[in-house]
């Protein structure tokens, strides 16, 4: 994926594929010292990951050779999110990294905050999910539309609105038929939760 190369630099001609078969011998044989070793988990098990992420975290901490490997863990959040059991110090020394389409970003106090008190004075309510895209949906196609009037499908490739919940990068599939193609990077990092993009 682009957002991936981008993101983090990804060699793709780099990429293996492991079966983990509880233990991570087939894995350490293959990762590299001095570079960012992202290993994708595609297990939906929850003992099965919780010692796959015990074995690379102390591979990475409880190390006798010295040898320090840079490992960051990407998943399904869909999948990882409903376990109660794994561990977040694992999660967060293993910089667990996860996409989702929606994400607010309370860092972003400038907008979030005034936008959650003036929703409040009106509906006597915080936002919920579909409060805070119906507005960036009606903030996005709204300033297109006066900004580039009825024409504003020709100009999708320009527009950068800000958005609370995603940024929108429209790509063009078909005449008259666009699909968004952006989606929010998180990691764990010092136990919080960043955006990465």
């Amino acid at each position: 994926s682009t957002l991936f190369e981008t993101q983090f630099n990804i060699d793709s001609s780099r990429i293996s594929v492991y079966v983990y078969n509880n233990n991570i011998v087939d894995i350490l044989s293959n990762l590299e010292i001095n570079k960012t070793n992202i290993l994708i988990n595609l297990i939906d098990n929850e003992a099965i990951i919780s010692d796959f992420l015990r074995q690379l975290y102390l591979l990475k901490n409880d190390n006798e050779d010295e040898i320090n490997y840079d490992i960051m863990v990407m998943a399904n959040n869909i999948v990882w999110g409903k376990y109660k059991t794994l561990e977040v110090k694992y999660l967060n020394d293993l910089r667990y990294t996860y996409t989702v389409d929606y994400y607010i970003d309370y860092d972003d106090k400038d907008v979030i905050i005034p936008f959650e008190n003036k929703y409040y004075k009106t509906y006597s309510r915080i936002p919920s999910k579909l409060g805070f895209i119906g507005h960036d949906i009606m903030w996005y196609f709204g300033n297109a539309l006066y900004d580039h009037c009825i024409n504003f499908s020709e100009c999708v490739y320009q527009m950068n609105y800000h958005t609370m919940h995603n940024n929108l990068l429209f790509e063009k599939v078909k005449v008259g038929l666009f699909r968004n193609e952006n989606t929010n990077l998180l990691q764990y990092k010092n136990y919080n939760i960043i955006k990465k993009n």
